[in-house]
């Protein structure tokens, strides 16, 4: 996946001072940050809000849970519980991205900012969902998912780096704190469900 290319499109205007790269469509903003992450975040910083990225992650992750559904990723257990709760399995993950979306982000915008980032939290929250591409429309594929995932890191990396003005490695060291912590909460989460259910 190159990061030779560049934007062929000039930096025309739009309706309310937005350029082209405010208005890109789904498809054209999943071409650009597979084939060009750099040229990409440099440019995704006109886009205003986080309302944008969050509608891309809405369908993204929509596709994701029809795939997941359709290829019975999620089994149906019929024998054990209603069928109903095995279609609800991957519902509820859906909706929990999208709740833990901010939860992720604004925990990644705190490490930035301890790091002397530049950027605000809608920079985090764009440079986390636009960096999820990968493992949104591909990370489902069975063994090969994992390559869709270090992928989607990379593109983090350079998220990180491009929307909040910091190296490389210090965008690494903001990534890796966040996915500790992180790890650590949800293995305290984890352990508190087992003793619950485990003394009752």
């Amino acid at each position: 996946m190159s990061d030779g290319e560049s934007f062929e499109y000039p930096e025309r205007k739009y309706g309310g001072g937005s350029t082209f790269y405010d208005e890109m469509s789904l498809i054209e903003k999943i071409k650009k940050v597979l084939f060009s992450p750099s040229e990409f975040f440099e440019r995704i910083k006109v886009e205003k809000g986080i309302g944008r990225a969050f509608k891309y992650l809405a369908i993204l992750s929509l596709i994701n849970l029809v795939v997941e559904i359709v290829s019975l990723k999620y089994p149906i257990p019929l024998w054990h519980i209603p069928a109903i709760l095995g279609i609800a399995t991957p519902i509820v993950k859906y909706i929990g991205r999208l709740i833990l979306s901010f939860v992720g982000a604004g925990l990644t915008h705190l490490f930035a900012k301890l790091l002397k980032g530049k950027g605000d939290y809608s920079a985090t929250y764009k440079a986390q969902i636009y960096a999820s591409t990968p493992i949104l429309l591909l990370g489902w594929i069975r063994w090969v998912g994992i390559i869709f995932a270090i992928y989607s890191f990379y593109l983090s990396l350079k998220g990180i780096s491009k929307l909040h003005e910091v190296s490389m490695i210090r965008a690494f060291v903001i990534i890796l704190m966040t996915g500790i912590v992180m790890a650590l909460a949800s293995i305290s989460v984890g352990a508190i469900y087992i003793c619950i259910f485990t003394t009752s």
